[in-house]
């Protein structure tokens, strides 16, 4: 999954992106089996790596760690 990251609303550019990617079946109690990466502006300064707290703090919240309610 990949959600376009808007500081000042949808019709301006977007200031970074977000990627989830799940690699096990089963995402386990600390949600290492997804893959998260964020980046603003285009940077290598970004968040990379399985299970981060930094964002498994809120997607703990949704459904196996999704927060969205579109299901494909």
């Amino acid at each position: 999954m990949v959600k376009e990251l808007h500081i000042r609303g949808p019709d301006e550019p977007p200031v970074g992106y977000s990627v989830m990617r799940k690699l096990r079946s089963r995402s386990g109690p600390t949600g290492r089996g997804w893959l998260f990466y964020e980046t603003f502006a285009g940077t290598n300064g970004a968040v990379f790596g399985r299970g981060l707290a930094v964002c498994t703090g809120c997607h703990r919240s949704g459904v196996d760690y999704l927060r969205s309610t579109f299901r494909p």
